[in-house]
This record gives structure tokens, sequence and C-alpha cells, in this order.
């Protein structure tokens, strides 16, 4: 049991490749099959199943030579069966997702099931890094919000730096104004009385 656990560990990121691989060589064998059986074959393979079988290698080849390129190779190969760029499957099968008059997402489910047990594989690791991102949004976000009230403030101070120590006062009694106008008020009052 020790030994399976080692083993899943090691190699548990290669699942969903696996399903790929899978899934190709179903296609492949499927498209000689039917070629075989009748001269007229209903099945063509053509660019998108190329490209499938060429991401797919890819992956495979990057997860023993280029381990640290894996995920990138593979969330590429995802995302390209996704959208519907590349096909594993002979047949095309679709979801069509609709936003208004215009707009038509189209989403192969068989790769949506592998986007999600991929997922589900590297729960903890994509939500630690889904979490960081939104961590560091947030103060990129914060820390904009202040540039934008510092700048805010400067053009305040620009435009009471003539008004004199009781009409910044009044600005500052009356408090009817925006809190960037009464900041940069008070900061001009603090610097002439120093």
């Amino acid at each position: 049991m020790k030994n399976f656990n080692q083993i899943y560990s090691k190699y548990k990121q290669l699942i969903p490749t696996l399903i790929l691989v899978a899934l190709c060589t179903f296609t492949i064998t499927s498209y000689f099959v039917e070629k075989n059986a009748s001269e007229d074959s209903y099945f063509l393979l053509n660019i998108k199943h190329y490209g499938a079988f060429i991401a797919v290698a890819l992956c495979v080849i990057s997860f023993f030579v280029f381990r640290y390129s894996y995920k990138y190779f593979l969330g590429i190969t995802l995302l390209a069966g996704l959208t519907g760029l590349i096909n594993f499957t002979l047949n095309q099968y679709k979801w069509f997702l609709g936003f208004g008059k215009s707009e038509i997402i189209s989403v192969q489910p068989i790769v949506l099931l592998i986007a999600i047990l991929t997922y589900s594989i590297n729960f903890k690791r994509a939500n630690e890094f889904i979490i960081n991102q939104l961590r560091s949004m947030k103060g990129q976000e914060s820390e904009f919000v202040e540039q934008l009230q510092i700048g805010k403030i400067e053009k305040f101070k620009e435009r009471y730096c003539v008004y004199s120590d009781n009409q910044l006062k009044q600005i500052l009694e009356e408090a009817e104004f925006v809190p960037e106008a009464l900041e940069a008020a008070r900061q001009l009052l603090d610097n002439r009385q120093k």
C-alpha cells in the first residue's frame, strides 16, 4: 500500500494526460477500424485531431523531460480542447452557451470533465494559487485607490493653496466637501502652522 501511495503521489498529475492519450488512441483506432471496414469512411481526421495528438504528445514529453513546464502544456492543451481548437475524439461534441443574441461560447463537455478532474487532483495547490492571486489583486487595487486619493488630494491642495487660513478652516467646519478636499485643507493648515 505504501508503494502504491508513493507511485500515485508521484504520477497523479499525469492522470488527465493519460485520459487524453486514451481518447486519442481510441480516435486513431476507430478511424482505422472504420476505414478498413468500408472504403467510404465516414470519419476523417482533420487538423484539429492532429493538433490534439501533437498537444498530448507534448504533454507526455514535458511530464517526463521538462516537468516544471508540464502544467503549462496541460493547461494550454485543456484550454485549446475546451474551446474546440483541437479535438480528442472523432466527433466534436459541444455545448453552446449563449449570452445575448450574438455571443455564443462553445465548450467540449469531455474536456470540461477532464479539466474538472485536473482541478480536483490539484485542489489544494489550485486554491492556494487562486487565493494568492486574489490577495495580490486586492493589494494592488488598494494601492491604486490610495494613489488615486493622493492625486486628488494634491489637486485640491493646488486649488486651495491661495486660500487664507480662515477659508480653509471654514471648509473644514462645513464638512460638505469630499473627503479628499477636507484632507487637502487639513494638510495645508498643518503645513502653515509648522
